[in-house]
């Protein structure tokens, strides 16, 4: 955020901290390649593609690490040869895992084709881990044909349990995917979410243009405490489980929009009455999103964003267009690592506001 300019590094509040500093991750993503002997399963070297086999994590929730580790020393019965990235050839791309505070716990096996030899070694494999895991647990399997390093392919299939996880978040029940965006550290989360409401009671919103809002985990929050709510969503299991989580926490107030942002920014999604709450990926904000928020003048933004570097970027391009920073407050959503989550309000008038007075620890 210094970036932004030295002028403004006071608005900078001080980092909120995370109630647990290990075993706070529910969800975990690893790559899998295939290897000379064996399946080479663990995590990126910075910088690079090149697999750190581990055998344990200690960021991630016991329960998930657990499965990790039972997983892990039964892979070999799977059968599935791995993923070779250069050359475009193999099976088995990513294991992902993930797990609920209600108890919900899945494995996504991540395939670049998904075939009937594939689903006898997978429901075989299934039958010798859920001995140990537990008949609770879901099993998944997402196929992504394409190139590149985006984990997840649109196709899902559900081969063992449940069609979704359920969640708990700030008093309210949700229900998301398994490859639905939900914040990794639940704890955290609810006091970002609880800002994001405290900001929107700031702002003096009424009517609220929220984008990239993925299964309504912050909509539910703040929904019944404003009049209407735009809500605008590209991934299609997010859209299935937003429009199930309004329904299922009684809001009548929000319409939902399914497509890239891209495409409704420039629609009469804003006006001078309007709060702009937005949450976009790591890259930002397509530059036609700032520039539709700048001409349309809605009297704030408020922004979270998971990286420090684009969130400075896109808060000097719309403090260009007439906004006035009024704070960024840090939350340590990513405990032992140099991430940071945060949450930027913009308004059109310069506000008065008081400063969070503890610190990381």
């Amino acid at each position: 955020m210094k970036t932004v300019g030295k002028e403004h590094l006071d608005k900078i509040q001080d980092c909120v901290p995370s109630p647990k500093k290990w075993c706070y991750r529910n969800k975990a993503s690893f790559p899998v390649k295939r290897g000379k002997k064996n399946l080479n399963v663990g995590f990126y070297m910075k910088g690079s593609h090149r697999i750190i086999p581990i055998n344990s994590c200690c960021i991630l929730e016991e329960g998930i690490d657990y499965i990790y580790r039972r997983l892990l020393e039964n892979l070999s019965y799977l059968g599935i040869e791995g993923y070779d990235e250069k050359k475009g050839t193999g099976i088995l791309r990513h294991l992902v895992l993930r797990r609920t505070a209600r108890g919900d716990k899945a494995v996504i096996l991540v395939l670049r084709n998904f075939g009937k030899k594939e689903e006898r070694s997978l429901r075989s494999f299934m039958q010798r881990v859920s001995e140990m895991l537990g008949k609770d647990i879901s099993f998944y399997v997402n196929v992504n044909p394409h190139k590149g390093n985006r984990i997840f392919g649109e196709r899902t299939i559900a081969i063992k349990g449940k069609e979704g996880l359920s969640e708990s978040i700030c008093g309210k029940r949700l229900f998301f995917g398994p490859t639905s965006f939900f914040q990794v550290n639940r704890d955290i989360a609810e006091l970002l979410f609880q800002e994001v409401k405290n900001a929107l009671e700031i702002s003096g919103a009424d009517h609220v243009t929220e984008l990239y809002c993925g299964v309504g985990a912050i909509t539910v929050t703040y929904g019944k405490n404003v009049k209407s709510v735009t809500a605008v969503e590209s991934w299609p299991e997010s859209v299935l489980f937003l429009r199930k989580n309004i329904k299922l926490n009684k809001l009548n107030n929000v319409r939902v929009l399914e497509g890239d942002v891209e495409e409704f920014a420039p629609d009469a999604l804003f006006g001078e009455d309007k709060v702009v709450l937005l949450d976009p990926p790591r890259s930002g904000c397509a530059k036609g999103v700032l520039e539709g928020i700048i001409e349309r003048r809605p009297k704030a933004v408020i922004y979270v964003s998971c990286n420090p570097a684009t969130l400075a970027r896109d808060v000097s391009i719309l403090m260009n267009g007439g906004y006035e920073l009024s704070f960024v407050k840090p939350f340590d959503m990513f405990p032992m690592t140099a991430h940071v989550e945060s949450m930027a309000l913009l308004t059109r008038e310069k506000l008065q506001i008081a400063r969070y007075d503890k610190g990381c620890s």
